[in-house]
């Protein structure tokens, strides 16, 4: 679902491309790439139309930055990827530079979104559903149990979140009290009471970034 950026937001984004574009030491080398869009067809073009290792790198890590760092919270695909991203980027920010390592381990980002996002589009899953199932994957893996629970959970949240829930704080409790009744079945997985707060509170914040608002 489309969201609209607040103006405070959207100067946010644009200070923060700014940053990562110098900390990366992106920020002059970017006027020398050729711009591709990032579609299906990404990584063909990329090979096709850049043939130093440098800039490769520099494309595919650029658009890793904006993609997946920068609008990160536009989709759950994006925000699984961070912390793979952000070691890309520390490897760029070593004085020896290996060009030919980051451009392959941009490429196998890339084919993870890409993967990702046609298995949200082959379960027909909106956002808050997809976002709520590599949570739980990450936690127990892939399964179709797992599959299950994110389906029953999506339908009992439902009946709670309408546009303007989260500034409802009746809609918000009963949003918070359902996901704690949901949460608390994994104890016979083994999980600690510690491990259960943590669960809750990471599908608490995909709800809240991916629900409807």
């Amino acid at each position: 679902m489309h969201r609209e950026r607040d103006p405070y937001v959207e100067r946010y984004f644009e200070k923060t491309v700014k940053y990562v574009h110098k900390s990366t030491e992106l920020e002059g080398l970017e006027k020398e790439l050729p711009t591709i869009v990032f579609d299906d067809n990404y990584l063909k073009n990329l090979e096709e139309r850049v043939k130093s290792k440098r800039e490769k790198a520099a494309n595919i890590l650029f658009m890793l930055n904006r993609l997946v760092l920068i609008e990160r919270y536009r989709s759950p695909i994006h925000e699984s990827l961070v912390d793979r991203v952000e070691r890309l980027i520390k490897e760029w920010r070593e004085k020896t530079k290996d060009y030919e390592k980051i451009y392959r381990e941009g490429v196998q980002i890339v084919q993870e979104i890409q993967k990702l996002t046609e298995r949200q589009k082959t379960l027909r899953f909106a956002d808050l559903e997809y976002s709520m199932l590599l949570t739980l994957e990450k936690w127990f893996g892939d399964s179709d149990g797992v599959l299950r629970d994110v389906k029953e959970l999506s339908e009992r949240l439902k009946q709670y979140m309408f546009p303007g829930w989260a500034a409802q704080p009746t809609a918000r409790r009963r949003v918070e009290a359902e996901l704690r009744r949901f949460v608390r079945r994994y104890v016979r997985k083994g999980l600690s009471m510690e491990q259960i707060n943590k669960l809750y509170d990471e599908l608490l914040k995909d709800v809240k970034t991916y629900g409807i608002q």
